[in-house]
């Protein structure tokens, strides 16, 4: 049920975001990412300023940024073709220059709580988003996922709706390859649609998601294919 929750909560975010987004796309440089407050506050933090931004306010970001949000806040940030859902007492990293030209955000760092990840289809071979947590990197080539971070005890979730989710051990400095990407190390599982993936201390585990999860996602599903957000 908690997932349930997450996941509609994700749905509600993802079609409000847009709507204000739109009408600050002139201001927004080539480059950056928009951010819509939905719910409560979000800080921004870039280089040594930070600021707060009150729900219903709509901001550019640029890669490098740090987003906090508060214990009733709720975010999104469409970025070129790729949209991030930002949950309550969350922290995301939009890690320095990890832009993709026509694509989007390329990597973030998820430091804490629960973030949902929306992102196009790719034909190229070489894997074109990650997201860290303190213990894994999870690589994608297009897909729809969500990711959960615990800071306490560095673990982590991951449930993927569309598409292939890699989760490898992370490892600091290690080079992106075919095979893998930048900061990863083994490979500790290949999440499939329906499926969820956990990670704690030195324990995995890899699950069916649960059917309110699937159904939440699959209303997310039903929604993007009707908007103009990303193609898959």
């Amino acid at each position: 049920m908690m997932y349930r929750r997450r996941f509609l909560v994700a749905l509600l975010i993802l079609l409000l975001g847009p709507l204000q987004a739109c009408k600050t796309a002139n201001e927004v440089s080539q480059g950056d990412g928009t951010l819509r407050v939905v719910n409560g506050t979000c800080k921004v933090t870039f280089k040594t300023e930070t600021k707060t931004i009150n729900a219903g306010a709509s901001v550019p970001i640029q890669m490098g940024a740090m987003l906090e949000t508060d214990a009733n806040g709720t975010a999104v940030v469409n970025w070129g073709k790729t949209s991030q859902i930002l949950q309550k007492n969350t922290t995301l990293t939009f890690v320095a220059g990890s832009t993709i030209p026509d694509y989007g955000v390329g990597k973030v760092e998820l430091l804490k709580g629960v973030a949902s990840f929306f992102l196009p289809k790719s034909d190229t071979p070489e894997f074109k988003f990650q997201a860290s947590s303190h213990s894994i990197v999870a690589a994608v080539k297009g897909t729809m996922f969500q990711m959960t971070a615990d800071e306490k005890d560095a673990s982590a979730t991951v449930e993927t709706m569309k598409g292939t989710v890699f989760v490898f051990q992370r490892s600091d400095g290690a080079a992106a390859s075919d095979s893998k990407p930048s900061d990863a190390g083994d490979l500790l599982a290949t999440v499939e649609k329906g499926e969820s993936y956990a990670s704690k201390a030195a324990a995995f585990s890899k699950t069916a998601n649960s059917a309110e999860s699937i159904t939440a996602w699959e209303l997310m599903q039903a929604f993007l294919l009707q908007k103009p957000i990303m193609s898959f």
